[in-house]
């Protein structure tokens, strides 16, 4: 509950373009499910968005990870 939760709270943040606290709440969302690879994509969207690219590909290549079943490195 705590996963879906933070994740419609985290959407309707970005909706929002309340990009910080979007991130808070994908970050709460990852840590419920840390082998869902959705709440780091969503993170890696906003990193993006907001020009932290650096974050952005980080966040991107955990949730590629993530996807691909095999977890954080």
């Amino acid at each position: 509950m705590l996963y879906a939760t933070a994740s419609d709270l985290g959407q309707a943040s970005l909706r929002a373009k309340n990009y910080s606290e979007a991130l808070r709440y994908y970050g709460e969302a990852a840590a419920a499910r840390p082998q869902e690879a959705g709440p780091h994509q969503r993170m890696a969207e906003i990193y993006a968005l907001t020009g932290q690219a650096a974050q952005a590909q980080a966040e991107q290549e955990k949730a590629d990870q993530l996807a691909k079943g095999n977890g954080p490195s």
